[in-house]
């Protein structure tokens, strides 16, 4: 927290409202994950729909999909 608050401080023109500018972020992550859940729910919904026998299938794949882009992110990000 406060390493975070003074490297932030360093990097910020005087003047700059760190607390605002914190929330904004915090914000904006949090509306990130409202978009990408509602579009998880959207296919879950859409795959239901289509097919109604195979619920669990249609479940496990948007899940499998989740994964395969969460360790894209990963690698792609590594070493953090």
């Amino acid at each position: 927290g406060m390493g975070f608050a003074n490297y932030l401080s360093i990097l910020l023109p005087s003047g700059e409202n760190i607390g605002q500018m914190l929330f904004m972020f915090n914000v904006g992550i949090e509306v990130a994950q409202l978009i990408i859940g509602s579009i998880f729910l959207g296919l879950i919904a859409v795959l239901n729909f289509i097919s109604k026998q195979n619920t669990q299938i249609a479940q496990k794949s948007i899940a499998v999909v989740g994964v395969l882009i969460s360790l894209l992110l990963a690698i792609q990000n590594f070493p953090f």
